[in-house]
C-alpha cells in the first residue's frame, strides 16, 4: 500500500481504494480451503438477497476480518479503534449470476455513517460479475431511502471505475459510495468476503477488532425488536408470502 496519508486522502476523495496482495498466497490458500469446506452450491437463497451468504459462517472464515495486514489498512483509514459491523459473502455462482442495480449500502445499515466495506477476493474478479464504483458519490451521504438509484439521470456526474481483482486483493469502499455489479458472463464463480468495519464510537459494533471501545455497544440496536414494523419486517413478510405462493 501507499503512504498512509496519501491512502487516506485518496479514499476520502474517491470513496474507494484498492489494496493489492493484502493476503499472501499461503494465507489465501488456507482461506480458500476453508471456504470450500463451508460452501454449499445448492444452498437456499433469499428472494431479496440471493447473492448473500450471511448465516452460520464458521469462525475460521470470520477470522479473515482479523488479518493484521487488512486491519492495518483499516486503521490508516479510520484510526486505531476498530469494530466489526458485519461479515458476509457476496457470491455469483450457479444460484445467482445476475447483475445488481446501482445503490449505496448506508441505507441498509444502522448506527453512524463512517462504515467501510472491505471486499476480499477469494477468486479473480473480471468478467464474472465485477463491481463498478462511482468515485466521489459518497460525499452526498445517505440519500434518504433504499433502492435502485436513478443511474440514467445521475451516475454520469461521477467517474465510474470497474477494478479487476486478483485473489488476495481487497477493495475498500465507503458505505455511502454508489456501486453496482455486472452479470456473471462466465462459468467461473465470483466469491467476495464483504467485511464492514467502523469506529468504536459507534454503538452498533458487533466485535472489537483493534484498540478499545469508545462507547458501550448496544446489541439491541441491531435486533429484530427495535421496530414494531419496518421496511425489513415487511420484506420478511413478503418473502414468506412468496414462499407460500402469495395467497394471503
Amino acid at each position: 500500500m501507499s503512504d498512509s496519508s496519501v491512502l487516506k486522502k485518496s479514499f476520502e476523495r474517491d470513496g474507494i481504494v484498492m489494496g493489492r496482495n493484502i493476503f499472501d498466497v499461503d494465507t489465501m490458500a488456507q482461506i480458500i480451503k476453508g471456504w470450500e469446506v463451508f460452501y454449499n452450491p445448492n444452498r437456499t437463497t433469499s428472494a431479496f438477497k440471493p447473492q448473500e451468504i450471511a448465516e452460520n459462517i464458521p469462525g475460521y472464515l470470520i477470522d479473515i476480518a482479523r488479518h493484521p495486514p487488512l486491519v492495518d489498512v483499516i486503521e490508516q483509514l479510520i484510526g486505531p479503534n476498530i469494530a466489526l459491523y458485519n461479515f458476509r459473502f457476496v457470491v455469483k455462482d450457479k444460484q445467482f449470476r445476475d447483475g445488481v442495480f446501482l445503490h449505496q449500502d448506508s441505507c441498509y445499515h444502522v448506527g453512524l455513517l463512517n462504515k467501510i466495506s472491505a471486499f476480499v477476493a477469494l477468486t479473480h474478479v473480471e468478467e464474472n460479475g465485477a463491481m463498478t464504483f462511482y468515485k466521489g458519490s459518497h460525499k452526498l451521504g445517505f440519500l434518504g431511502d433504499a433502492g435502485e438509484i436513478n443511474k440514467a439521470a445521475y451516475a454520469s456526474q461521477f467517474e465510474g471505475v470497474t477494478p479487476h481483482m486478483r485473489v488476495g486483493d481487497v477493495l475498500f469502499m465507503h458505505s455511502s459510495t454508489w456501486h453496482e455489479s455486472a452479470y456473471n458472463r462466465t462459468s467461473k464463480d465470483r466469491i467476495l468476503a464483504d467485511i464492514i468495519y467502523q469506529g468504536t464510537d459507534d454503538p452498533s459494533g458487533r466485535e472489537l477488532i483493534r484498540g478499545e471501545w469508545q462507547c458501550d455497544p448496544l446489541p439491541w440496536l441491531r435486533g429484530d425488536n427495535l421496530f414494531v414494523r419496518s421496511r425489513r419486517t415487511r420484506l420478511i413478510e413478503l418473502e414468506q408470502q412468496t414462499k407460500r405462493g402469495g395467497n394471503d
